[in-house]
């Protein structure tokens, strides 16, 4: 990604599809790129090499929406969690808003303001 071999990237998408893979996993925060124009370049190339779900990774919500305008449905946004609070201009109120708008599913994490959780309760 960092050298722009967009058609590497999609062959070890490939490479993990024939080893069985049920997800993709699409991460492309890196410091100092563009991860909009990233994660938009790659998505769209996963979007028609792959019939399989890709799991979008990004903490920014910017990003998971470029992911998800190019996936159509088939995607999985990771992760959200309570980090920043629930308030409507959380971060988590942004991600299940842009979840329900493209028919993404969410991966969920027990974590809140205070931090992991360590218990069921």
């Amino acid at each position: 990604m960092l050298e722009a071999r967009w058609d590497d990237c999609v062959e070890m998408a490939r490479d993990q599809i024939r080893e069985g893979a049920h997800m993709l996993d699409l991460c492309v925060d890196y410091v100092g790129r563009d991860g909009v124009a990233d994660m938009a370049e790659l998505a769209g190339r996963f979007a028609t090499a792959s019939t399989l779900p890709v799991v979008l990774d990004s903490t920014e919500v910017e990003v998971l929406r470029a992911g998800l305008e190019k996936l159509g449905g088939r995607a999985v946004i990771n992760s959200v969690n309570y980090e920043d609070g629930a308030g409507p201009e959380s971060r988590f109120a942004k991600v299940t808003r842009l979840a329900r708008e493209h028919g993404a599913a969410l991966i969920a994490l027990t974590i809140d303001e205070e931090g992991q959780a360590r218990t069921a309760e």
